[in-house]
């Protein structure tokens, strides 16, 4: 084989990974995204009746609200775990931050109901 054809073997060899990896990526985000679309589903289902609960699934991230609060739950998918956290809103005007000791990581669902469930109940929601 000469250096040319060597050279375009190598070259369509780069080019079909790149390819694959990026279909890979898209497989990937699509599975993130369709678990986090399963937890907001999940999280409308339990939230029926309830007034008051805004629950918004923008691609990995699910984001629930309460009109009793400024804080905001945030939930984001993973491939295998959920993390979790709440943000408020600052006095000043800055951009909110993240309230402190409210990390988790999770992998169920039955954990994703609890801490909302903490975070409604802290709240005094109804």
């Amino acid at each position: 084989m000469s250096f040319k054809e060597e050279l375009e073997r190598r070259k369509a060899q780069k080019v079909q990974a790149a390819q694959q990896q990026a279909d890979q990526q898209q497989v990937a985000i699509a599975k993130i995204e369709s678990r986090a679309a399963e937890v907001a589903q999940h999280l409308k289902r339990k939230a029926e009746g309830m007034d008051g609960l805004d629950i918004h699934h923008d691609g990995a991230r699910v984001t629930i609200s309460h009109k009793k609060s400024q804080e905001r739950v945030f939930i984001d998918a993973n491939t295998a775990r959920y993390d979790l956290f709440r943000d408020e809103p600052r006095r000043d005007g800055e951009p909110p931050q993240t309230v402190r000791d409210s990390r988790r990581r999770v992998e169920t669902l039955d954990d994703i109901d609890l801490y909302v469930l903490e975070f409604l109940e802290r709240i005094g929601a109804d």
